[in-house]
């Protein structure tokens, strides 16, 4: 499930929370299915929340590992299922910075974070157009 495959995930857990001869697993497999079920509904809410994507962009979700400042600009660095994705610089004038965070003060510094925030980056030919910081 961390990794992403939740239908995967999904269909296994089924087939435990079905077992009749051992009632723990069934019951903790059927617990995993809700949590599951608590975070599809979750990220399909933040879905309909988010800035909507104009021609010619696309939008990829992770975590945000580091934000780099250089001469040129600055550079987003994601982790996005085990792929990092690093934007080429640009002014940080030019990103849309959105929070989603509930009463939190969204800090922005260079280097690595110190917390993997979850982002919602979009890009136009690889430049980092905008920013999304989603709950955990």
């Amino acid at each position: 499930m961390l990794q992403g495959g939740y239908q995967d995930a999904r269909t296994l857990l089924a087939q435990i929370a079905g077992l009749r001869s051992d009632p723990r697993a069934a019951d903790g497999a059927q617990q995993r299915l809700n949590q599951l079920d608590d975070y599809e509904q979750r990220a399909s809410r933040t879905q309909q929340l988010l800035r909507k994507t104009l021609p010619g962009e696309q939008r990829v979700s992770g975590r945000l590992t580091r934000v780099e400042c250089t001469t040129e600009g600055i550079r987003f660095h994601l982790d996005a299922d085990g792929q990092t994705i690093v934007t080429p610089p640009t002014s940080l004038d030019d990103v849309e910075m959105i929070s989603y965070l509930d009463g939190t003060e969204l800090a922005l510094t260079c280097g690595p974070r110190l917390q993997l925030d979850p982002v919602a980056l979009t890009t136009r030919d690889g430049t980092a157009v905008a920013i999304e910081f989603l709950r955990r």
